[in-house]
């Protein structure tokens, strides 16, 4: 893999468009520079070890919906590994270009099953990303409305261990709920699937069903309440869906791509009226069957 030799001053002429603890972003011209904070490395110095592990991984992989490093950046001071750099082309983030771009459940829809396409074939491969909608992972051709997948350093590799992981299942592990599993630092599929349903809930409704799952200690009638109040309360199978998706087990949905199908033949979203931005899926059973 290529390096580049990067000083102070590089960082110093750009604008991050992101940072936390863990690590800043760069935009340069068509790439994005991700540059880890001097006292994360300094804590957690097996980072770098893992880095490289997985982009030994990710070169073998042969498929254009995934991005990879095109470069290892290196401090020009310390000549030490520091980050890396990723082609980026024209894409821009998939939550942002969803909240810029509402859409009808169709075209949602059709995202989200581009989306499970891609998921499952890093499946195969033995990656699970538990932070897959967050910390802009999922990217989009504004153009082409094409899915793409980045930040794959960041996921679990084999049994290299995730180094980023969405906020919320760690809250359902706090709480200790059936509905979360962690073997040694590693996540099962499932935590793929279940961020997929419960996200593509999210763009068709407003509401964030893995938050409601993380709410239901102490609260346990909160599902049911949310399916009340979506126009789902009679739909046994999803409620069964989605406690297996956040069962226990080892399990894989082999028929979730079918099922988000037949959520979109079967429904319809209308507006909750004193409740701006707010919709809930109608079930049709008449547009259904035409369908069928």
């Amino acid at each position: 893999m290529k390096q580049k030799v990067i000083n102070q001053k590089d960082l110093e002429s750009m604008k991050p468009i992101y940072r936390d603890s863990f690590k800043t972003q760069y935009q340069v011209s068509d790439s994005i520079w991700e540059i880890y904070q001097t006292g994360f490395l300094k804590e957690m110095p097996y980072a770098k070890i893992l880095d490289f592990q997985k982009m030994q991984i990710l070169k073998q992989i042969e498929d254009d919906k995934i991005i990879i490093p095109s470069s290892i950046l290196i401090d020009e001071k310390t000549n030490q590994y520091i980050g890396y750099e990723t082609d980026m082309k024209d894409l821009i983030s998939f939550p942002t270009f969803c909240k810029q771009n509402p859409s009808n459940l169709d075209i949602i829809t059709n995202y989200y099953l581009q989306i499970l396409s891609i998921i499952e074939s890093l499946h195969q491969e033995e990656i699970v990303i538990p932070s897959l909608f967050w910390d802009n992972h999922l990217l989009i051709d504004s153009d082409t409305e094409e899915i793409y997948l980045t930040n794959l350093i960041h996921a679990q590799i084999n049994d290299l261990p995730a180094m980023i992981v969405d906020p919320k299942i760690y809250l359902l592990q706090q709480k200790h709920l059936p509905n979360f599993y962690r073997d040694n630092h590693l996540f099962h599929p499932n935590v793929n699937q279940a961020l997929i349903l419960t996200h593509y809930f999210y763009d068709c409704t407003h509401v964030d069903l893995l938050a409601s799952f993380c709410y239901q200690y102490g609260h346990p009638e909160i599902i049911y309440r949310f399916f009340s109040t979506f126009g789902l309360k009679d739909e046994k199978n999803l409620t069964n869906v989605l406690y297996e998706l956040f069962s226990t087990r080892k399990i894989h949905i082999e028929h979730l791509h079918t099922y988000l199908q037949l959520i979109r033949d079967s429904y319809e979203l209308t507006a909750v009226e004193a409740v701006p931005q707010l919709k809930k899926f109608t079930k049709v059973k008449n547009k259904a069957l035409s369908r069928s």
